[in-house]
């Protein structure tokens, strides 16, 4: 398996604890990865973007110039972002965005919406991470769960914890 994803969204939305997570997942499960976190001199509300590439052998590049997978936090990035993804691939967006893009398969996850009716709004992130398990068996949840007490603990890691499972049960619909 060899995956290259891009996550991107505004600061405050969660988007390098997502890749964060991500990263260490794939370390537990054996395989290698490159993680590459960027975001801009805003702290809330500025771009932030990460860049995680998987795969079961060597790792030539943590460049990711044409994205398989493209996670959106932000759905109004979908114009900047979207055109990178290789042809064929996959857009996971958050939010009421009902539009795709031509050649790609564009993922709908109710990731804020979900996570603010739970009463864990910031948690949202975690609910795109549990979706974009589900629907690509990237990472397994048990190995998403066991990342998530190294990072975290009590109540936070509880609510983390049933955002993840939120996302996992719930899953993305195709638009």
């Amino acid at each position: 398996m060899h995956a290259e994803v891009l996550v991107a969204g505004r600061g405050g939305q969660g988007v390098l604890i997502f890749g964060t997570v991500l990263a260490q997942v794939v370390v537990r499960e054996g395989r290698e990865v490159s993680y590459f976190p960027s975001y801009g001199a805003e702290v809330r509300g500025g771009l932030s973007q990460c860049s995680v590439v998987v795969s079961d052998g060597e790792i030539a590049s943590p460049i990711v110039e044409e994205p398989d997978l493209l996670v959106l936090m932000d759905p109004g990035l979908l114009e900047k972002f979207g055109p990178w993804v290789r042809p064929g691939g996959r857009i996971f967006l958050d939010g009421k965005v009902r539009r795709g893009l031509e050649g790609r398969i564009c993922m709908y996850v109710r990731a804020s919406g979900l996570a603010s009716e739970r009463g864990v709004p910031r948690a949202a992130n975690m609910v795109m991470l549990g979706a974009l398990a589900r629907e690509t068996g990237i990472v397994r949840l048990a190995s998403l769960e066991e990342a998530l007490e190294m990072l975290h603990e009590g109540e936070v890691l509880e609510a983390n914890r049933k955002a993840l499972r939120l996302g996992y049960e719930t899953g993305a619909r195709k638009l």
